[in-house]
């Protein structure tokens, strides 16, 4: 934690899953739907959504966590972790064109806390608090907005899992996806059924 440079991790072997997934040379136009890319300028601060062009290098950005990943540059300028500004872009999204949004919140507090044991732990600490607090801010834009946001549930931990562990990735996923879908299939019943009463409603109003 104390050495020289800008990172503990690499990010090359996140490079090959990106490449072997989607290809060396995938673009945001090669998306079936519109997508936008957030990442932070590490320099100013500012925001910066990637909507066109090569993806792999927005992508890597996006990730790249303050000390645990490095920056990424493009067209020189240097962008991190979109999640240091904006950890649930919101915003963003209504600016694509976005009428319903689904958010899956990832500093939802859900597992046991931090212990808070060394510096290193409140200051992590008082940085997820900060992420969090956003979400607040971006949920009344999209209320002013007239937006509908729908929050994807957030499967509770009976420990904590320290962000630098990868040791419950595939549970941690697997869990996710499954409450995910479950959520989903309830939420498209529910609609079909809201549907389905208000068609038998139209017919009922013009057969009176």
């Amino acid at each position: 934690m104390l050495r020289r440079g800008d990172r503990v991790f690499d990010n090359s072997g996140l490079r090959e899953l990106i490449e072997r997934g989607l290809g060396p040379n995938a673009t945001f136009e090669d998306a079936q739907i519109p997508l936008g890319i957030v990442t932070t300028e590490l320099l100013t601060g500012k925001e910066q959504v990637f909507t066109s062009g090569p993806i792999l290098e927005p992508l890597l950005a996006s990730t790249a966590m303050p000390l645990a990943l490095p920056p990424v540059t493009i067209d020189g300028r240097q962008y991190i972790d979109g999640g240091v500004v904006n950890n649930v872009p919101i915003a963003p999204a209504l600016e694509l064109g976005a009428s319903t949004i689904y958010v899956l919140n990832a500093t939802a507090h859900t597992q046991d806390p931090r212990p808070l044991i060394r510096p290193m732990d409140y200051l992590m600490h008082a940085f997820s608090l900060a992420r969090a607090q956003r979400l607040i801010v971006e949920r009344r834009f999209a209320d002013a907005e007239r937006a509908e946001i729908i929050m994807l549930p957030v499967v509770p931990l009976e420990f904590y899992v320290p962000f630098t562990s990868f040791k419950h990735t595939r549970m941690l996923i697997e869990r996710s996806y499954e409450a995910t879908s479950r959520f989903l299939d309830s939420a498209s019943q529910k609609s079909e059924s809201t549907q389905e009463r208000t068609f038998l409603l139209e017919a009922a109003t013009q057969a009176e």
